[in-house]
């Protein structure tokens, strides 16, 4: 087991003795070389869950443990120096994730500055920053070019090859094809497979489109409102959802033939999300659930087997 989270949880303060609940009681197990999916709808606390994990965000309270070590609840500046070639993230903006003021050069190779045990020479730095560029399917040419140069899937591209060229062992994909065309979504996708393959990387890809994220990953968790509702094998979770929210994403889900699209009748969620801020009491999706119960309403269900390798959280099961 690489990284484990037991209940974790990442409150804002808002004021006037508001608090709100990004992330409330999440425990989850990503095993080495293993590619875990997240997804949900925005604001289900998917990105907060990440950036927690690798500590860009501090924890309100549960443990995240990688290889076995518990992590800080804080991280001060040694801590990032500590763990940061072991754990690494890709943003989702990639417009705003590189320095513009900044050369490819200058942004492949900081890392290499910062968490190298053994300096390397400028010239080792730039080596290596040219063949990130070729791995990611870029030239060695572009080192001395600005971001504002690229297109939006090179600069994913630069931002993977960030990332990735002090070999970390767990990475962060936090929506990475969102903001890029859907044909570069493919290459992009791809590209991580390649590299996860090759490297022996663990991911946890983070991303909205749920034919992608089944494509890619080999476990696929579902969030809801700060919460996991369902985990499971992807192909089993995408196929055949338990949860009345995991049926309910996986129905909203296009079809690949715009003629059957067309043709197919939506079945919309009912119902607004509750506030982060006044969580309701029992189940979170009971307000918007076609199958709830008076004890949806009562108690909060705990995420339990339901199935084989799958967890749900609901009363429907177990």
């Amino acid at each position: 087991m690489l990284v484990k989270v037991d209940n974790l949880q990442k409150r804002f303060e808002l004021g006037r003795q508001q608090t709100l609940h990004a992330v409330d009681g999440v425990s989850l197990e990503i095993e080495a070389n293993a590619i875990v999916g997240l997804v949900g709808e925005s604001g289900s606390g998917k990105s907060t869950l990440g950036k927690s994990l690798i500590g860009l965000l501090d924890k309100s309270g549960g443990d995240v443990y990688f290889d076995g070590e518990r992590l800080p609840d804080q991280y001060r500046a040694t801590d990032f120096r500590r763990y940061g070639k072991e754990m690494q993230m890709i943003f989702q903006d990639p417009y705003a994730s590189l320095n513009p003021r900044m050369t490819v050069e200058e942004i492949l190779t900081e890392p290499l500055l910062l968490h190298s045990e053994n300096r390397l020479s400028k010239q080792q730095r730039r080596e290596l920053a040219a063949e990130w560029l070729t791995r990611v399917n870029l030239h060695p040419a572009h080192l001395g070019r600005y971001p504002h140069e690229f297109s939006g899937g090179q600069r994913q591209r630069i931002g993977i090859a960030r990332a990735l060229i002090t070999e970390p062992r767990f990475v962060v994909c936090d929506e990475p094809i969102s903001a890029l065309d859907v044909s570069v979504q493919a290459q992009v996708v791809n590209l991580l497979g390649e590299l996860q393959e090759t490297m022996g990387l663990t991911l946890l890809f983070i991303a909205h489109d749920l034919s992608m994220v089944r494509y890619i990953s080999d476990v696929m968790v579902v969030m809801y409102l700060g919460s996991v509702v369902e985990q499971g094998p992807a192909d089993q979770v995408f196929f055949t959802p338990r949860h009345p929210y995991s049926q309910a994403l996986t129905a909203s889900n296009p079809l690949a033939d715009p003629h059957q699209e067309k043709q197919r009748r939506h079945q919309l969620i009912q119902g607004e999300v509750p506030s982060p801020v006044n969580l309701p009491s029992g189940c979170r999706f009971a307000g918007r659930c076609s199958q709830v119960s008076e004890r949806c309403h009562r108690e909060r269900p705990a995420l339990k087997p339901a199935d084989g390798e799958r967890l749900v959280a609901c009363h429907l099961y177990g």
